[in-house]
């Protein structure tokens, strides 16, 4: 893996999506030594798999994951992730918002405290905003798969199918291997997704129903996963 690399990994399946999402990506600032890698992943049975495709394509040590609608904000974003990995060496995944403690549910949002920020465009554009917090990283159990930036190599968990729970099985998986999840201080929301209001409920309940077979000790201890 080469440390100059920061390597954008993306599943696609929409091509004017991921047009948007790479412009965006191209406009970021590059700080001298460092170049930017683009991973694209299309036919992808599941988002684990996908990611797990990507990752061995890619050559970069430092991998943002992030979806083919989000348009990153923050053109400062590479000098800010390496600014976090390099004061916090312990630290091994971050995302744009999360939460400290993952829910017997399983479904992150459904747990509490939040933290972190993005705008959002569901119909109309809102800004989602959790508890607030001044230090440059507030630890969390688990982060949205909007956006996650690794310093270290996890195999993605294939178990988990289709495009949903990759997210949280990935955090704990972190967090198990002794590494830290993490969400940096926005001043404002460092990124948009553009995510629309489609919601393949079946699919959803189908990844959720295998993820909590898998992560269940997790979930019934909760401090083991935060």
């Amino acid at each position: 893996m080469d440390d100059g690399v920061i390597s954008f990994i993306t599943c696609v399946n929409n091509d004017n999506l991921y047009h948007m999402c790479v412009s965006h990506i191209q406009s970021l600032t590059v700080p001298q030594g460092l170049r930017i890698e683009l991973v694209r992943v299309s036919g992808s049975v599941s988002m684990t798999a996908g990611y797990n495709l990507g990752m061995s394509r890619a050559h970069g040590q430092y991998k943002v994951y992030l979806h083919q609608d989000v348009f990153i904000l923050n053109t400062n974003l590479i000098s800010d992730i390496m600014y976090i990995f390099n004061r916090f060496p312990d630290v091994g995944l971050m995302g744009l918002c999360g939460v400290e403690t993952v829910p017997e549910s399983g479904i992150w949002w459904e747990g509490q405290p939040k933290f972190g920020q993005v705008l959002e465009f569901r119909n109309k554009y809102q800004f989602l905003g959790f508890e607030p917090f001044s230090s440059p990283v507030r630890e969390v159990a688990a982060v949205d798969g909007l956006f996650m930036a690794t310093r270290v190599d996890l195999p993605w968990n294939e178990e988990i199918p289709g495009f949903h729970l990759y997210d949280t099985s990935h955090a704990l998986d972190y967090r198990a291997a002794k590494w830290k999840v993490v969400i940096p201080y926005q001043q404002i929301p460092w990124a948009l997704h553009y995510c629309g209001t489609d919601w393949d409920i079946p699919s959803y309940q189908h990844s959720l129903e295998r993820f909590r077979q898998l992560y269940a000790d997790q979930l019934l201890n909760p401090k083991d996963n935060c």
